[in-house]
């Protein structure tokens, strides 16, 4: 909901991006096909199974502490995604943005008044695609089973994303230590819990194939 809800935040900023919105109603129906197809797949639907877990997670144990390294970093990239979602829809820019280009808000303007749309539109979607992508990590890293394949599907996907929104920022020179420090946190937290849980989760693997 999250996802698809924040297509409208081009509410905020007044552009809206017509193959965009196409393409959102395009899934939509796929996506609410597919939430009442395997909801029959779930023994009970409820709320309080969001407050549930996999299992405890035990703070003196080095695989505890390698969970809650994940969910630290899902929970920060979701409200990075939240953050980056709210400054598109009203602000656009953040002072270190403005710093970079060397240039204000109304200087932007005088080159093309489209500009702050185009630019909000992509950041808002951006923060609504990143806030999904850490929701689902959260709830995937705390309800899922430790095993091999959780492992390799994090390990992946983390290192893709990370690499890529840090590593960009150097190949544009903009390092601005204030603006990648969360990212750079994220990153080592996520990087730690894969580290500290891999053990645990090849050992899991191992024990179910011998049985």
């Amino acid at each position: 909901m999250i996802g698809f809800g924040s297509f409208l935040t081009y509410l905020g900023y007044g552009y809206m991006d017509s193959w965009h919105g196409v393409a959102t109603l395009a899934l939509l129906p796929f996506f609410i096909i597919g939430l009442v197809r395997s909801s029959s797949l779930v023994k009970k639907i409820s709320v309080k199974a969001l407050f549930s877990s996999f299992e405890k997670t035990e703070f003196k144990t080095t695989y505890g502490i390698g969970r809650i390294l994940l969910l630290f970093s899902a929970l920060g990239i979701f409200l990075a995604g939240l953050t980056i979602m709210i400054v598109g829809m009203t602000t656009i820019f953040v002072p270190q943005d403005l710093e970079y280009m060397n240039i204000t808000v109304c200087g932007i303007e005088q080159i093309n008044k489209n500009l702050k749309p185009l630019i909000a539109h992509d950041r808002a979607a951006f923060g609504g695609g990143l806030a999904t992508i850490g929701l689902l990590y959260f709830f995937i890293i705390k309800n899922a089973a430790p095993v091999i394949n959780l492992w390799q599907i994090l390990f992946v996907s983390m290192a893709i994303g990370f690499s890529s929104a840090i590593g960009v920022h150097f190949i544009i020179g903009y390092t601005n230590v204030s603006h990648l420090l969360p990212a750079c946190l994220g990153a080592a937290s996520g990087a730690g819990g894969l580290i500290l849980t891999y053990p645990r989760m090849r050992n899991h693997a191992e024990t179910s194939i011998k049985s």
